[in-house]
């Protein structure tokens, strides 16, 4: 049985699943297994997965036959997985060599010192643009952090070890949510477990025109409705008043202005002196989105 299991959602990533792929491969800690879970593909992804298979036994290609969306995906590969430890991989970003080294030092530290054993260990990690510019960004998502995670969106799935005991407590992926997949779950892991993080850079996040699903409003909204209460109880109105702007701004930015209009409102409700809720609102009948997709789906398409 492997140590790790990698489950790695995929739809429509020919030109990019290759290279995640190939940064899994590429890791000093070897004992893993990957499963590429394709999520109903039109292109040819899953002949590339299928090609890596050929040449790595610790490959596994799963298909649905239907696009079922990103949560979906990584619940099939759950389902499949066999190692006490699960790692979350986009078919659009990388990791760097010591990633799954780095994080299983963490772990092994903790067993042979007789710490508490984290749920979840994460990693900082590059953001990288179209043009090969590079900016770290360092979370410092540590110990109890729940409240914290109340206050800021989690940034990637790439920096994620998770504990199977957290799966077998709190449940799998909501295949309902279509952005904020991770960050839902990782809401319900930090009131059972402890969260861990490895200070240094271990993964690259990829900018591409294709990355839409992070844009999505509905996974924000659902969260931002359904935690206003202890948001507000924690972190004060004005934070409330901030993640509704936030996602009123993703429904502008998305094409849809009514459904902006009304986040803005919300938000003013909520702090009557969220200026920028307001400067918005006053300005939405004036904004044009700069790269607008009429095919943009809002229930947020397929996997990874």
């Amino acid at each position: 049985m492997p140590t790790v299991s990698v489950i790695l959602p995929v739809h429509n990533r020919e030109s990019l699943v290759g290279r995640a792929i190939a940064s899994v491969r590429a890791q000093t800690f070897e004992d893993w297994e990957l499963i590429v879970v394709d999520d109903a593909s039109t292109d040819a992804t899953a002949e590339v997965v299928e090609r890596a298979a050929s040449i790595d036994p610790r490959i596994q290609l799963l298909r649905h036959e239907k696009n079922r969306g990103g949560n979906a995906a990584r619940n099939t590969g759950l389902h499949a997985s066999h190692g006490p430890w699960i790692a979350l991989q986009d078919s659009d970003d990388e990791w760097l060599p010591r990633k799954l080294e780095a994080q299983m030092a963490l772990v092994h530290d903790a067993e042979e010192h007789g710490k508490a054993m984290p749920g979840v260990v994460s990693c900082w990690y590059f953001e990288q643009d179209s043009s090969g510019q590079q900016r770290r960004v360092e979370p410092r998502i540590d110990g109890d952090a729940y409240v914290h995670l109340l206050r800021q969106f989690f940034g990637t799935s790439a920096t994620l070890l998770i504990r199977r005991a957290v799966f077998d407590r709190v449940g799998e992926f909501n295949a309902d949510m279509f952005s904020c997949q991770e960050y839902e779950f990782l809401l319900r892991a930090a009131e059972e477990f402890e969260f861990a993080i490895v200070p240094e850079e271990l993964a690259i996040t990829h900018a591409h025109s294709g990355r839409r699903a992070a844009g999505n409003p509905q996974g924000y909204r659902m969260l931002c409705d359904r935690y206003a209460e202890e948001i507000r109880a924690n972190w004060g109105r004005s934070t409330v008043a901030a993640r509704r702007t936030f996602v009123g701004t993703l429904y502008r930015n998305a094409g849809h202005p009514a459904a902006a209009a009304g986040q803005y409102a919300k938000a003013l409700a909520e702090w009557p002196l969220a200026v920028g809720a307001l400067v918005r609102l006053a300005a939405l009948p004036l904004y044009i989105p700069k790269a607008w997709n009429p095919t943009y789906r809002m229930d947020g398409g397929g996997g990874g």
